[in-house]
């Protein structure tokens, strides 16, 4: 895989990771760069392994757990809506886009 192809498959996971909370809605990720900035575990989403098993056990988790669901879906907007202003989305994403232009 080339480096820009790796770079914006990064950035675009991030981005559908936002729009998730942004929506509210409790979100699974793993413990790596770009997701671990936005995801507390427990808080406002929920980390698991890469492994099959892991993920599996954390779906059934959330699925099972509707008051979870509520707390991670809930604290996840309220992060975004108070991190993420549009104005600072836009700029992040022209930043990204320079840096991927420049190399």
């Amino acid at each position: 895989m080339k480096l820009i192809d790796t770079i914006l498959t990064l950035f675009f996971t991030k981005k559908v990771l936002l729009e998730a909370m942004s929506c509210g809605l409790s979100c699974i990720g793993t413990n790596v760069a770009g997701i671990r900035k936005d995801i507390e575990h427990l808080v406002t989403g929920y980390f698991c392994k890469t492994d099959f098993k892991s993920i599996a056990e954390t779906i059934e988790t959330l699925m099972f757990d509707e008051s979870l669901q509520n707390k991670l879906g809930r604290n996840a907007r309220n992060y975004i809506l108070t991190k993420y202003s549009l104005d600072n989305v836009l700029y992040m994403e022209i930043e990204a886009i320079k840096e991927v232009l420049a190399s």
